[in-house]
């Protein structure tokens, strides 16, 4: 006996195969965007102990002199900050100094760089390639139309819908590009290189709009592990730019590693005489209360600080005794401080404040540029509530022809005639407060390296 038929649906209309290939496309790009997540921090392993810091103040004096300490600021201002960066250090491997009987350049004493907005492009890339920069830089990202690159990945479709996903902004675009272009997978953990110079990438917090430095310290605070961190977004981080590019997010894993703050971070939140060492250090530990600040979002490092100072000034602030900071970075004893400031500003004028119109989002005088018109010397001396070195001193400019023509190899040094005219003039105006002289960033150890007498009268 047969088997009663198996009851079927009535057949539906035929459907073309270009609709379902379209269908396909589509749930494939949906499923694509709904994976997005572009949170790159991941929680530290293990609990917190100090050791974690050992490696980062290590690097700092490593097979540099002891006595010299060189911090290097690259500031904001786009692609032109990042060309006038390059240029810097490209001159800095062509200044030669002696120390110790031997010549050494100039570039291989950077003990810190610190970089904000377009200056981190430089200093990441030579934080991780060291001499390598001057071979491929240039072509790989000054020369190259970045924007023009940037906005044809933006209007690519299949990004339309990671964009539109809520967990992937403009930024986090750019640090795809960024890491494909120039930073090769590359995360923090690759600058702990022999040779290389402590790197300080620093960015804005939009809750607090204080500075943000990519730095054990703060990923301490988040209990975040900084050395699996991609060196790309944190770049991207420091030049997102508001408005034109979204921010950079990262999580806070609070209190999953235990972490306890050092205890001058606490005593300058319960310092009753000074206001700013409270403040800093309420923003700092703000990031141990995981209910209000479970995410982090960053923005353009130029808002906070566009010199790029900021940090160091701020640690000196924060711990409130030179000795203890330098010894807290692995540099206990330098007898000379050299800060080398590139600041790429043009000087420009306000232009915008002599008309009605309202100044645009695009033109060279967009509201966007956040700039600071006052003038370097007052911004300088704003930065950490009170001068990080006494005015007993002022800053020497160096003109670039004369380290062309007084320490560049093969140049003629200074006569030796002016450098001890120059510095029984130091001796002469040396402060008898020890503390004081202990401060003072001398140039002695650089031939040519200081002006004469009249860019030292006080």
């Amino acid at each position: 006996m047969s088997s009663p038929p198996i009851a079927s649906a009535p057949p539906g209309p035929a459907r073309a195969p270009g609709s379902r290939a379209l269908l396909s496309l589509l749930y494939a790009v949906f499923a694509l965007s709904g994976c997005t997540w572009a949170i790159a921090d991941k929680p530290m392993e293990g609990a917190w102990t100090p050791a974690i810091n050992e490696p980062w103040v290590e690097q700092i004096p490593d097979g540099r002199s002891d006595e010299l300490l060189v911090f290097l600021a690259f500031s904001g201002g786009g692609t032109r900050a990042a060309a006038f960066a390059y240029g810097a250090l490209k001159e800095l491997s062509e200044t030669e100094i002696e120390l110790g009987g031997k010549r050494r350049r100039l570039v291989d004493e950077v003990d810190v760089i610190s970089s904000v907005s377009g200056g981190s492009f430089s200093a990441a890339y030579y934080g991780l390639y060291g001499d390598r920069i001057f071979r491929d830089f240039e072509a790989d990202f000054l020369r190259r139309d970045v924007e023009g690159e940037l906005i044809a990945r933006l209007f690519w479709p299949p990004n339309w819908f990671r964009l539109a996903s809520g967990t992937y902004g403009r930024s986090d675009l750019a640090a795809a590009y960024y890491d494909e272009i120039l930073f090769e997978g590359a995360t923090f953990r690759d600058f702990l290189r022999p040779t290389a110079p402590a790197l300080v990438i620093n960015a804005t917090d939009l809750a607090t709009g204080s500075r943000f430095g990519f730095t054990q310290l703060y990923f301490d605070l988040l209990c975040a592990d900084l050395k699996r961190y991609p060196v790309s977004r944190a770049v991207a981080a420091s030049s997102a730019v508001p408005v034109l590019l979204s921010p950079i997010t990262l999580r806070n894993y609070t209190p999953q590693c235990d972490y306890r703050p050092p205890a001058w971070l606490e005593q300058a939140l319960h310092n009753p005489e000074d206001p700013r060492r409270r403040a800093e250090a309420r923003d700092l530990l703000s990031y141990e209360d995981p209910e209000k600040r479970r995410y982090v979002h960053l923005v353009d490092g130029g808002i906070a600080d566009n010199l790029g100072l900021r940090g160091a000034f701020q640690l000196v602030s924060l711990q409130d005794d030179t000795e203890e900071t330098f010894r807290y970075i692995g540099h206990p004893h330098p007898r000379v401080i050299l800060f080398i400031l590139v600041d790429a500003e043009t000087h420009r004028g306000v232009t915008h404040a002599g008309r009605a119109r309202r100044p645009g989002h695009l033109g060279p005088d967009r509201p966007l540029q956040l700039r600071d018109h006052r003038t370097r010397e007052q911004r300088l001396r704003g930065l950490g509530g009170r001068p990080f070195v006494r005015p007993t001193t002022r800053p020497v400019r160096v003109r670039r022809s004369e380290l062309r023509g007084r320490t560049r190899r093969g140049g003629a040094s200074r006569p030796e005639r002016h450098r001890n005219e120059l510095r029984a003039g130091r001796r002469r105006r040396r402060p008898s407060d020890p503390r004081v002289a202990y401060r003072i960033a001398r140039l002695r150890s650089l031939p040519g390296g200081a002006d004469d007498d009249r860019r030292s009268k006080p």
